[in-house]
C-alpha cells in the first residue's frame, strides 16, 4: 500500500472530481487514459468533444492564474508526489478569432496560453487590442452592437471553457481615450475610487500611469480626508466582469486590464480577531514593509501616523496619548477589526511604544548593554547580538525614528530626544520603584545604555537634520498691549503714555532655568478655573 499515491482529479467540463490511487511508478499517460475512460462513461459528457487531446494540469488554489503547461505524458507519478490535485482538461484549445474588419479565422492554441499572448499572436498591427468573448448564444448579436465580455489578459485560455461556436473578437482598446484622455492626458490615468458603507464616498483622481496601487490608496484617503490605515484596506476590481479581485500593492495602474476611467472599490481586507499586544511577536501575522518582515499591527499603526502627518507633529513619541482613545483603538485592533479611524497621533505613537514595551522579552533582553556601549562598533551592529527576528524589529524601529528626525524642524524630535524616549523601551524593565527607596538603590544604568545605543544608531543611519547642540535663546519678549489684543480680550486699550511706563506685572518677565517668557503669555494661555487633563503614561 505504501507504493500507492492517492490524489484527486478535477474534471471541470463535467463539474466532477475523482479520488484515485496509482502506483508511484505509473506514467502520466496511463493516468490520463484511465481518467478519460471514466469521463467518457459519464452521462454529463458531451460526445462531440474528443478526449484524445486532454491532459493533466497541476491544480492550484487560484486556477484562473495558473498558466503552467500540462504535465509531460512520459513522466512518472513519482515526480509529483507532493501534488494532491490534478485537473483533467484539454491541452489544445480551438479558437474562432474575429478581426476588427469582421473577418473570422479558426486557430488552435495551447490551453495554458494567456489571453494577452493570444492577442499578441493574432493582432493585425502594433495597436492596442482587447479580446472580447461572444458566447454561442450571443455571437449573432455581435453585429448588432453587443460589446461581449471583456477577457482578462492574465487568464489562460482553458479557464474560459470555450465551446464550439464561441467567438473571440479583437476590438481596439479604449484605454485612455475619449473624454478621459482630455481629463488625464497621455501620461496619466483617470481613476474613480469608491468606498462602501458606512463611509460611502467616491472620488475621481488623475494619477501617473505607472503609479502603484499602494499610492492610489493613500491618495484617495487623503483626498477624502479619511484618517484610517491604508494597510487595512484593499483595492478591488472586477477584472473578468464577474468575480472581484484584490489588486496587488505593487501593481501599476497602466497594467490594470480595465478601460479608463478605471473604477475601483476600497474595502476592508478579511480580518481575524487576535491579541496583538503582550504576545510572542514571531507568532503574529507578518507583512513585508519596505523589505522588512514585521507584524501587521506595526504597519497599521504606522499608517495611522502617516495619514495624519504624524511624522512631522511636534513632540511625537514624547507626548503621551489619551487612555480612552488608546483603549478604543486597541479594541478595534484586537476584537472588532472594523474601521479604525483617529486623528490623535499621540495616542497612536504611544500604542507603538507600548507594543514594544509589552513584548515578552524586550529587544535588548539578554544583551550586555554595558559592553555594547563600551564598543562603538557593537553599538551600530546590534544584529549580531539579537535574534534575526528582533534584528528586523530594531531595523524597522530605527527607520521610523529616522523619518521623524528628518522632520526635526516641525517634530522637534532629533536623535537625542528620540533616544531618550525609546532607550528605556528596548532594554529590560528596571521594575517598580517603591516609595521611600533611596534613589541610589535603583539601577538606571541599563536605561542610560539604551539611550546611548538608540542615539548612536539613529545618527549612524543618516537621520536627516537634527537639533543644534546649543541653541541660542531668543531675547525676552517685551511688547505693549495693542488694539488687536484689546479687541480679542473685550477690553478698551489704555491711553498711549507720554513716557515709558514702569515695569508692571503684565509685561514683566519670568526666567525659569534656561527658558524666558512673559507672565502675560502665561496668563493668556491658562483659562480661569480650568486644569490641564491628566496625560496617559507612555
Amino acid at each position: 500500500m505504501t507504493d500507492l499515491h492517492e490524489f484527486e482529479v478535477l474534471v471541470p467540463m463535467i463539474n466532477a472530481s475523482y479520488k484515485v490511487s496509482f502506483p508511484k511508478s505509473t506514467t502520466i499517460q496511463t493516468i490520463i487514459t484511465e481518467v478519460a475512460k471514466n469521463v467518457g462513461s459519464s452521462p454529463q459528457y458531451d460526445r462531440q468533444i474528443s478526449l484524445d487531446a486532454f491532459g493533466l494540469f497541476e491544480a492550484t488554489n487560484t486556477p484562473v492564474n495558473n498558466t503552467t503547461p500540462s504535465v509531460p505524458t512520459d513522466s512518472q507519478l513519482s515526480d509529483y508526489l507532493s501534488q494532491k490535485k490534478f485537473s483533467f482538461e484539454p491541452i489544445i484549445t480551438p479558437v474562432k478569432i474575429r478581426y476588427p474588419d469582421k473577418t473570422e479565422r479558426e486557430l488552435t492554441f495551447p490551453s495554458h496560453l494567456t489571453v494577452s499572448n493570444l492577442v499578441e499572436a493574432v493582432q493585425p498591427d502594433n495597436g492596442n487590442y482587447d479580446a472580447r468573448l461572444f458566447a454561442t448564444t450571443t455571437a449573432g448579436a455581435a453585429a448588432r452592437g453587443s460589446v461581449g465580455i471583456k477577457m482578462n489578459p492574465h487568464r489562460p485560455l482553458r479557464t474560459y471553457r470555450l465551446k464550439l461556436g464561441d467567438v473571440v473578437a479583437l476590438v481596439p482598446s479604449v484605454t485612455n481615450t475619449g473624454i478621459w484622455r482630455s481629463v488625464a492626458g497621455n501620461q496619466q490615468v483617470a481613476v474613480i475610487v469608491s468606498m462602501p458603507q458606512p463611509i460611502s464616498v467616491t472620488k475621481a483622481m488623475k494619477l501617473p500611469a505607472n503609479s502603484p496601487i499602494s499610492r492610489v490608496k493613500k491618495d484617495f484617503l487623503r483626498k477624502a480626508y479619511l484618517s484610517v490605515p491604508a494597510y487595512s484596506y484593499g483595492l478591488y476590481a472586477r477584472l473578468d466582469g464577474n468575480t472581484e479581485d484584490m489588486l496587488m500593492e505593487s501593481m501599476a495602474l497602466n497594467t490594470v486590464p480595465l478601460p479608463v476611467p478605471i473604477r475601483l472599490e476600497l474595502k476592508l481586507k478579511p480580518y481575524k480577531a487576535r491579541r496583538w499586544f503582550g504576545v510572542d511577536p514571531s507568532q503574529l501575522p507578518m507583512t513585508n514593509d519596505d523589505g522588512i518582515e514585521i507584524p501587521e499591527v506595526l504597519v497599521i499603526l504606522r499608517d495611522l501616523l502617516d495619514i495624519n502627518d504624524g511624522f512631522r507633529t511636534e513632540g511625537i513619541f514624547r507626548k503621551a496619548g489619551s487612555e480612552i482613545e488608546m483603549r478604543v483603538i486597541k479594541k478595534k485592533l484586537e476584537e472588532d477589526g472594523g474601521h479604525i479611524s483617529t486623528k490623535d497621533v499621540h495616542s497612536v505613537a504611544t500604542l507603538i511604544k507600548r507594543w514594544f514595551k509589552e513584548l515578552p522579552n524586550r529587544l535588548l533582553a539578554g544583551v550586555d548593554t554595558a559592553a555594547v556601549v563600551a564598543d562603538p562598533n557593537l553599538k551600530t551592529n546590534l544584529a549580531s547580538l539579537v535574534s534575526p527576528f528582533y534584528a528586523k524589529l530594531l531595523d524597522w524601529l530605527f527607520r521610523l525614528c529616522r523619518t521623524i528626525s528628518a522632520a526635526y524642524e516641525t517634530s522637534k524630535m532629533d536623535p537625542k530626544n528620540l533616544a531618550i524616549v525609546w532607550g528605556p523601551a528596548i532594554v529590560p524593565d528596571i521594575g517598580p520603584v517603591k516609595l521611600g527607596d533611596p534613589i541610589s538603590s535603583v539601577d538606571f544604568a541599563s536605561t542610560q545604555h539604551g539611550v546611548e545605543i538608540v542615539e548612536a544608531n539613529l545618527r549612524s543611519g543618516a537621520p536627516g537634520p537634527s537639533a543644534p547642540v546649543e541653541e541660542e535663546l531668543p531675547p525676552p519678549l517685551r511688547r505693549s498691549m495693542t488694539m488687536s489684543d484689546a479687541n480679542l480680550r473685550g477690553m478698551v486699550p489704555p491711553p498711549r503714555p507720554t513716557a515709558p511706563p514702569p515695569m508692571t506685572r503684565m509685561n514683566s518677565t519670568i526666567t525659569r532655568g534656561a527658558s524666558t517668557r512673559t507672565r502675560a503669555s502665561t496668563i493668556r494661555g491658562r483659562g480661569r478655573g480650568t486644569a490641564s487633563p491628566p496625560a496617559a503614561s507612555c
